[in-house]
C-alpha cells in the first residue's frame, strides 16, 4: 500500500470512529474529541532575540520541533521541572542561539519593480506514512512493572480499557510495535501527555499518563524504539503508565496480546 493521505481535521472523525465503544461513565479518550489543528504563532517582535512566548496548546516537544532545538536542551537552558508543563505566555530562552556580527554594506541601487506574486497553493492535507509490518509476534511490553489495575471492570463498576503499568519516574516507554503516531499531546482530560499509534491491520496503541513525550503526530516509530518517559500526568497520583491496545475500534486486554519477551 502506498501512503495514507488524510486531512489533518479528518483525525476527529478518524479518532471517533476508531475509539467509539466505550460504556457510559468511563473517561476514555475516544469519547473526547480531538485538539484543533495546531497553529503556527509567531513571537511577539517585543521579545528578545532567542526568546519565544508560550501559546495555548505548546508542549516541549512540539516547541523543540519548532524551533529545531533538542528536547533536552530547551529543558536544561530553562530549568524546567517535569511534568514539563507550559503557561500561556511563559518565556522561554532557546539554547545555543548564535547572535551574527552586524554587517556593513554598501548602498546598493533601488531594485527594480517585480510582479506581484500569485497566490500560493492551497496547503496540503498532512499525509500519514503507512505502518509498516509487524516486526514481531505478539506487541512488545511498553515498559516492564507491577500491574497496578487490569484491563475490564473492577470492583466499583468502574470500566479500563487497558492496563496500568508502575514504574519510576522517567523510565523510558516504548513501542509496541512498528507504527506512526497519530496523537501526541495534553488536551484530553485524565489522560495527561498522551500518545496514540497506529499499526496494522486495524490495532491502535495507547500510552498515556507520561512526564515527556519524545515523538510528535506523524512520525514513524519501530518496535521498542522510546517514545515517551513514565510520569504521573493526568488522574493518576503515582508514576505509571495506562497502556491500551484496539482493534477495529474495540478494546482488547493487552495481557493476551503481549509477547513473554
Amino acid at each position: 500500500m502506498g501512503k495514507e493521505r488524510i486531512p489533518i481535521l479528518a483525525w476527529g472523525l478518524v479518532l471517533a470512529l476508531m475509539l467509539a465503544g466505550c460504556s457510559s461513565g468511563s473517561d476514555a479518550w475516544w469519547n473526547y474529541p480531538p485538539p484543533p489543528a495546531p497553529r503556527t504563532v509567531q513571537a511577539p517582535a517585543a521579545l528578545p532575540s532567542g526568546w519565544i512566548e508560550v501559546s495555548r496548546g505548546d508542549t516541549v516537544y512540539a516547541l523543540s520541533r519548532r524551533h529545531g532545538v533538542a528536547v533536552r536542551d530547551l529543558i536544561d537552558a530553562n530549568r524546567l521541572e517535569a511534568p514539563f508543563k507550559l503557561l500561556v505566555g511563559q518565556r522561554l530562552k532557546l539554547p545555543s542561539v548564535v547572535q551574527p556580527p552586524p554587517v556593513k554594506t554598501a548602498a546598493l541601487p533601488p531594485p527594480e519593480p517585480t510582479p506581484a506574486a500569485r497566490p500560493g497553493p492551497e496547503p496540503e492535507a498532512l499525509i500519514l506514512p503507512e505502518p509498516k509490518p509487524q516486526a514481531g509476534k505478539g506487541f512488545l511490553w511498553p515498559l516492564k512493572g507491577e500491574v497496578l489495575a487490569a484491563f475490564g471492570t473492577n470492583g466499583k463498576g468502574l470500566n479500563n480499557d487497558g492496563i496500568n503499568i508502575s514504574a519510576r519516574r522517567g523510565a523510558p516507554v516504548r513501542a509496541a510495535e512498528n507504527g506512526v503516531v497519530v496523537y501526541a499531546g495534553n488536551e484530553l482530560r485524565g489522560f495527561g501527555n498522551l500518545l496514540l499509534i497506529k499499526h496494522r491491520d486495524g490495532w491502535v496503541s495507547a500510552y498515556a499518563h507520561n512526564d515527556l513525550l519524545l515523538v510528535g503526530r506523524g512520525d514513524s516509530v519501530a518496535r521498542g524504539q522510546p517514545i515517551a518517559r513514565v510520569g504521573a500526568t493526568g488522574n493518576v497520583k503515582s508514576p505509571q503508565l495506562h497502556f491500551e491496545l484496539r482493534r477495529d475500534s474495540k478494546p482488547v486486554d493487552p495481557l493476551s496480546r503481549l509477547a513473554e519477551s
